[in-house]
């Protein structure tokens, strides 16, 4: 019994770390980070979370993106902010609904990577 309840918990907690993964989950804070810019973020009541994480994975694919190889990665301008690398996510993610179940790190590389190719 007790076996089949460790295993019930593992596939539920394993279906929940999925679903939190996805573009759908993720979406809606990020939507949030874009509302609050140009405001303190710290204290802004509708600035979330989820939008802070939103945030701190654009800012992590793209800083990784100033080491990866050209082929591999993407190339933003170096002028580049991570509200605009926000902008970017969200606008492809938004234009992609049926893909929404997809993991979010994965669309949001996809995403930066048709916005900003590297010149070869």
């Amino acid at each position: 019994m007790r076996t089949l309840l460790f295993a019930a918990a593992l596939l539920f907690s394993s279906q929940a770390h999925a679903e939190s993964q996805s573009a759908n989950f993720m979406m809606p804070g990020c939507e949030s980070y874009l509302r609050t810019i140009g405001q303190v973020r710290i204290v802004a009541e509708e600035y979330s979370i989820i939008g802070g994480r939103c945030g701190g994975i654009v800012e992590a694919l793209m800083t990784v993106a100033n080491v990866m190889d050209p082929g591999n990665g993407f190339c933003p301008p170096r002028s580049a902010t991570i509200d605009q690398g926000v902008r970017v996510v969200v606008s492809y993610i938004g234009n992609t609904p049926r893909r929404g179940h997809e993991n979010f790190v994965a669309l949001a590389l996809e995403a930066m990577q048709k916005a900003w190719p590297c010149r070869r």
